[in-house]
């Protein structure tokens, strides 16, 4: 019954209307000679109110993902990516009104990482990695979070 919590807009949803997502995703591999492969995925998504003729809600841009990746003697590989998304400023008035969400939208992102693994025993690997290089500031379009800063980690990966 209330207009406003804790200084926050409330909103009373009703599954009414009419509405489409259209979208399409590609994801492929390219192994070149000797040890390297190209990998990448982009998807693009498109969604429309028909009802109230508006975009749909925290529909993402277009986003991807483009990496590089070399397999070395004993099972050493290193990977570099190249993750992005477009800018999002097709926004519904919900996306608007959100204040998770920029109202001019969200601009569009680029962000750099390495990866080796190292294999220690059968089973046994050291990961590590350092993400984000240049240190860009980013937000994946409605999350509400923003990416990581430039940041480095090294873990133990156990298969079985």
């Amino acid at each position: 019954g209330q207009e406003f919590l804790e200084g926050q807009r409330v909103y009373r949803r009703a599954n009414v209307g009419r509405a489409y997502v259209r979208g399409v995703e590609f994801q492929g591999e390219w192994r070149l000679p000797g040890s390297t492969a190209l990998f990448g995925h982009a998807t693009q998504t498109f969604g429309q109110q028909v009802s109230n003729a508006q975009p749909m809600r925290r529909i993402p841009p277009f986003h991807g993902l483009a990496g590089i990746r070399w397999r070395g003697p004993r099972g050493v590989e290193a990977e570099g990516t190249l993750r992005f998304a477009a800018r999002q400023d097709r926004l519904s008035s919900g996306d608007r009104d959100d204040y998770r969400i920029d109202p001019e939208g969200t601009p569009s992102w680029q962000v750099l990482g390495l990866l080796i693994r190292y294999p220690i025993r059968e089973g046994i690997d050291i990961v590590g990695a350092a993400e984000n290089l240049l240190d860009q500031a980013y937000r994946v379009h409605g999350s509400g979070i923003d990416g990581a800063g430039r940041h480095v980690w090294v873990g133990i990966r156990v298969g079985i």
